[in-house]
């Protein structure tokens, strides 16, 4: 569900949020809209997470990469991808484990 306001066109989002919350109440619909990636740096977007007031976008963002970064995925693209986004998701993975106390 995190990717779901990503997923939808930006037109849809309110309506989508609006679904969120009357299904699933306004706390996961604050985590789902946090872990929505907007016009921002890749940067300001983990470190927006990383100042969340929920611990959940903590959690669930790094199962994410966790789960971009495996190895089996990972060693479908092509090297230079690979390399290129192996950087940006253990930088990412490297902040939220600090956000968490455990770097």
């Amino acid at each position: 569900m995190h990717d779901t306001l990503e997923d939808c066109p930006k037109e849809s989002r309110f309506e989508v949020l609006t679904s969120i919350i009357n299904k699933f109440g306004p706390d996961v619909a604050g985590i789902v809209s946090c872990l929505t990636k907007s016009d921002e740096s890749y940067e300001n977007y983990i470190q927006r997470i990383c100042n969340s007031v929920y611990l959940e976008v903590l959690h669930v963002k790094l199962a994410d990469l966790m789960h971009n970064l495996n190895e089996e995925r990972m060693n479908k693209l092509p090297a230079s991808e690979m390399h290129n986004l192996k950087t940006k998701y253990n930088f990412a993975k490297t902040k939220i484990l600090k956000s968490l106390g455990r770097s």
